[in-house]
């Protein structure tokens, strides 16, 4: 065993000291049968529809827009202080307002007050 850790150890320094060979080599890799590529990550959202405000329960905090910009914070001012109803999204990055048209859009803020 001590023979073989030996050998590994000498063997690893002097690999990754060899050149490498010829310019220009490209490697092309191909998948048959595969399926379906990986799914992309889910985030999960409360959209508060009259406000317009996200929440993202996980992470403990809101979004919300503050004139053009959106405003990432653990405690909403105090005019946001009743959200009525909440509806669940997911979304497939981390920023809920991507779709802010599309999500009010959808959810018409005077029916979730």
């Amino acid at each position: 065993m001590k023979r073989f850790l030996l050998l590994v150890g000498l063997f690893i320094p002097l690999a990754l000291l060899a050149p490498t060979g010829g310019f220009g080599q490209a490697s092309i890799s191909v998948n048959i049968g595969g399926g379906a590529p990986a799914p992309a990550p889910a985030y999960s959202y409360w959209y508060y529809p009259a406000f317009g405000v996200y929440y993202d329960y996980r992470a403990h905090v809101y979004f919300y827009q503050n004139g053009p910009n959106w405003v990432r914070t653990a405690h909403l001012p105090p005019r946001f202080h009743h959200l009525g109803r909440h509806v669940s999204l997911k979304a497939d990055r981390g920023k809920p307002w991507a779709h802010y048209a599309d999500h009010r859009a959808k959810y018409p803020p005077e029916r979730y007050r």
